[in-house]
């Protein structure tokens, strides 16, 4: 039970984290043009 509320956790994290760097790279790429 705890595990897979780890692993769920962890997915989350990497999906927030995928969702902020996506976000700063259209900052960046909006700012470039």
């Amino acid at each position: 039970m705890k595990m897979h509320a780890f692993t769920c956790l962890t997915a989350l994290q990497m999906y927030a984290f995928t969702c902020l760097t996506a976000l700063q790279q259209q900052q960046q790429h909006c700012s470039v043009l």
